[in-house]
């Protein structure tokens, strides 16, 4: 079916859509003339908009810290490091799972930090001599 008032929908929809916002449609999903897998949409609406927008193709985020800091924001523009998190995932998934099969527990190991960190209680300090410099073993929240 295909009439005025869908063209003017389709129109005023996809003139308010911006890089970033999740959407969502209703449809029929087929198969494009070229085979693609594709939604043939009868209805969309922006779930979310993005209110900040999105480093740019052309330039991407390349920033080491702000990746690291915003990591939602490097998996949304850097499809390899998403695929990277994903076969992670996969992998930690599995062993888990082999190892508990096999009657494993699993235990959180604490680490080291320079600073204190954690609840008030007096922390773990030992001395790394490699680096010559104290560090903190991370007191639970728990306690």
């Amino acid at each position: 079916m295909h009439n005025e008032k869908d063209e003017t929908y389709f129109f005023n929809f996809t003139q308010n859509i911006r890089r970033g916002d999740i959407v969502g449609f209703r449809g029929l999903i087929g198969r494009t003339k070229a085979g693609e897998l594709t939604i043939f949409a009868t209805y969309g609406e922006i779930l979310t908009p993005c209110l900040h927008m999105l480093p740019s193709d052309q330039s991407g985020l390349t920033n080491k810290e702000t990746r690291y800091k915003k990591r939602y924001l490097d998996l949304i523009c850097n499809p390899d490091n998403h695929k990277t998190f994903i076969a992670r995932s996969k992998i930690v998934n599995f062993i888990r799972t082999f190892l508990t099969d096999l009657n494993f527990i699993e235990v959180e190991t604490p680490m080291m930090h320079q600073i204190v960190g954690g609840a008030n209680a007096k922390p773990f300090i030992t001395h790394h001599n490699e680096i010559d410099r104290d560090l903190y073993m991370r007191v639970a929240p728990e306690l």
